[in-house]
């Protein structure tokens, strides 16, 4: 475990001084900018347009973003032949434990940083949130994820847990693309995986009709309770839409994702080593 940490800890320091982390945070806030542009108004509350900015097609080339700093370690350690001295010295449950987990957190700071500075940003010029007076808040804050936090006025919980969710979701697809990175060893393929992945989960979870709460669409979706998938016959409301199920639901869901991410990444690393080793 130490190990892993320590490996942890010094890939992500060299990330987040990296030039391409700074650019993956910048280009970012760029995009929900643009995705914000056709819906933006002085009068919208912030919460309101970040709903419309992860709406917006566009939002999911977030995916890619994220991807930029850290889903490609183990393609570019293969490349550059880095590859044999990291893992032997490493471990190799704790490589490919390292490589999932640098590629997670990588993508997760990058949307953390940047939605929190949308946030920020937005925040100056447009509200936090809405007054109980306008009907169009309080109906909205009924199907919003955590929407009761909001209406009750507890704002940096509210954002604080909506940008953890949105972190999640990037994080996830960036260390699945980590692992495929094992088979399809290619940094730029392994960067554009994550929407691929997007694209191909999805549609395969809506054409066999999985449950809502087994799709990450849905899992990590400001406009989905989980509260109301669990109890369909519950009248949700502004006042009764948050619990405990609904915070702990989306981490729940990415810790159990992550490790499986981490135990197929084993032994795929591990049969490329072999394989290699055997030509070699």
């Amino acid at each position: 475990m130490t190990r892993i940490l320590r490996s942890v800890f010094s890939n992500l320091k060299y990330t987040f001084r990296s030039a391409r982390f700074l650019a993956a945070v910048a280009g970012y806030l760029a995009l929900l900018v643009f995705a914000t542009a056709d819906f933006y108004n002085k009068n919208s509350a912030v919460w309101y347009l970040l709903r419309c900015a992860k709406s917006f097609g566009s939002f999911f080339f977030c995916l890619v973003i994220c991807a930029l700093p850290g889903a490609a370690i183990f393609a570019e350690e293969w490349l550059s032949g880095r590859f044999i001295f990291s893992y032997l010295r490493a471990g190799k449950k704790e490589y490919a434990v390292s490589i999932i987990l640098n590629s997670f957190l990588s993508a997760f700071f990058t949307a953390f940083v940047g939605t929190t500075l949308y946030i920020i940003i937005y925040s100056f010029i447009n509200l936090i949130t809405s007054d109980h007076d306008n009907i169009f808040f309080v109906q909205q804050m009924g199907v919003y994820a955590n929407g009761k936090l909001l209406y009750d006025g507890k704002i940096f919980a509210y954002y604080f847990l909506d940008v953890l969710n949105t972190s999640c979701f990037m994080g996830l697809f960036s260390a699945l693309a980590a692992m495929l990175s094992a088979i399809f060893t290619n940094p730029y393929i392994t960067t554009v995986m994550p929407l691929l992945l997007y694209e191909v989960i999805i549609n395969v979870l809506n054409k066999f009709s999985a449950p809502m709460l087994s799709n990450p669409a849905y899992v990590f979706s400001s406009g989905v309770t989980v509260i109301e998938k669990l109890h369909p016959a519950r009248d949700i409301t502004a006042e009764n839409n948050f619990s405990v199920i609904s915070m702990l639901y989306p981490l729940a869901f990415t810790a159990v994702c992550l490790a499986v991410i981490m135990i197929i990444s084993y032994f795929l690393i591990k049969r490329k080593y072999e394989k290699n080793s055997d030509k070699g």
